[in-house]
């Protein structure tokens, strides 16, 4: 199921994080090396997942809120839908998962 937020953003991670009060750098590569690894089976809300050329961040344990190329809009999916459309699209799984420590 896909839940289609009510406004787009280019980059709902960014917007997602300076909303939180946390500074967050521009491209996915770099934001893909904020706070410290988290555990890819054990996700929780807030946690970050990188592919080389996209974030998302982690709704809850399952849920995963990105800008959708796909949708051409900010979504809520289920990660393991959205890990299995961008597998099948030829860019791979995720490369990293990780877990923003608050100062």
């Amino acid at each position: 199921m896909i839940e289609v937020a009510r406004h787009a953003t280019v980059d709902s991670c960014k917007a997602d994080l300076f909303a939180c009060g946390l500074a967050c750098p521009r491209d996915a590569d770099q934001q893909a090396a904020l706070g410290e690894p988290a555990p890819a089976d054990a996700l929780i809300r807030g946690d970050l997942v990188c592919w080389p050329d996209h974030i998302g961040i982690m709704l809850d344990g399952e849920r995963l809120l990105h800008a959708s190329a796909f949708l051409m809009q900010t979504a809520l999916e289920p990660l393991a839908e959205v890990a299995r459309r961008v597998e099948n699209a030829g860019r791979g799984l995720p490369t990293a998962y990780r877990r923003l420590v608050r100062p």
